[in-house]
């Protein structure tokens, strides 16, 4: 069994990257190098969504790429469809309630 990525949708986590309870992995995602427990400084409920959308719009902006040294993007590897995974229900995607896909208006605003 694969998981998602909540920050960038990579579809092939071997874990997940929350377990029950909002307990981090500590997994790293090679896609948008997220490392989960130690990126998100224990953020847990509203703040931990608001720090995965802010995380994801900073992936998206600076330009969505391929962040691990040791591993390749996938063959055709295309990270805008890979989004698509966080907008519709694929599969597993283990972590702090459902994952929003948008832009956050005031982003400089945490919860």
């Amino acid at each position: 069994m694969t998981y998602f990525c909540p920050v960038c949708g990579y579809p092939d986590l071997d874990e997940p990257p929350y377990l029950e309870n909002e307990i981090p992995s500590y997994n790293i995602c090679p896609c948008c190098g997220v490392e989960f427990g130690f990126a998100d400084g224990g953020r847990q409920g509203e703040a931990l969504q608001y720090w995965i959308l802010k995380t994801r719009n900073t992936w998206i902006r600076q330009g969505m790429c391929w962040r691990s040294s040791s591993e390749s993007p996938p063959a055709n590897w295309d990270p805008s469809s890979q989004l698509e995974n966080l907008r519709q229900d694929k599969g597993p995607v283990a972590g702090p309630g459902r994952y929003e896909y948008h832009r956050l208006e005031n982003e400089g605003q945490e919860p």
